[in-house]
């Protein structure tokens, strides 16, 4: 009885293990994604987002040269 008990504890943790290792990859990717990669339009391209979902962030004005006279 013990060793039944045993194998399911060993598949249990290796199971829990995985599943922390695969959420805390997906948390990573997550955060490296919303601070950084989503700013990239070559990145945008790859993933195939298109223009109506680009428009969802701000587009920065052109800034205009100040003359000196």
């Amino acid at each position: 009885m013990a060793d039944i008990f045993e194998v399911f504890l060993t598949f249990f943790i290796i199971v829990v293990a995985l599943v922390a290792v695969i959420l805390f990859i997906a948390c990573g990717w997550y955060l490296v994604w919303k601070l950084f990669l989503s700013k990239f339009k070559f990145v945008q391209e790859l993933l195939g987002k298109n223009e109506s979902e680009r428009a969802e962030v701000s587009p920065k004005k052109p800034r205009t040269k100040l003359r000196k006279d």
